[in-house]
């Protein structure tokens, strides 16, 4: 479970938000966060993250956006990221490889379509700095260079 490793790694005062739609998987985390010993560090905020960010955008600038969603959503995900993380911040999105299906041109899924443009966009995002983590499913970190 990717928060928990993020929450062990935060300095002391830090805080995870970690977004969820399903009432049942939040509170699966929750009791993850609790076995993991690191529910004092994390707060779960229900609903649709779209609306959640556009709630919690004041709370900013971030220090740290970990993307891992449905994947027609990254592009508007990463767009909120790079305006609310500081510069020198970190933005990282999960499984931008789609089990090598990106490299597919003529695919007709969704996600795979969906990636395959996140993917371009971040390429083309001057403000970062972007490079791929492979391991896995592959995971695209990016510093904010610029506003």
């Amino acid at each position: 479970m990717a928060p928990a490793w993020i929450a062990r790694g935060l300095l002391p005062g830090g805080k995870l938000i970690t977004l969820e739609i399903e009432p049942s998987r939040a509170r699966v985390a929750r009791e993850h966060f609790q076995l993991a010993g690191v529910a004092d560090r994390v707060e779960i905020r229900l609903g649709d993250a779209h609306e959640i960010l556009r709630q919690i955008a004041p709370e900013g600038p971030f220090d740290f956006v970990f993307i891992d969603a449905e994947k027609t959503g990254y592009n508007a995900y990463f767009a909120w990221a790079v305006e609310n993380v500081r510069l020198g911040g970190v933005i990282a999105a999960h499984n931008i490889f789609r089990h090598g299906a990106i490299l597919q041109t003529s695919s007709q899924d969704e996600w795979v379509i969906a990636t395959q443009e996140f993917n371009r966009q971040v390429a083309g995002d001057e403000r970062v700095l972007t490079t791929v983590f492979p391991a896995g499913d592959g995971t695209l970190v990016s510093v904010k260079i610029a506003s």
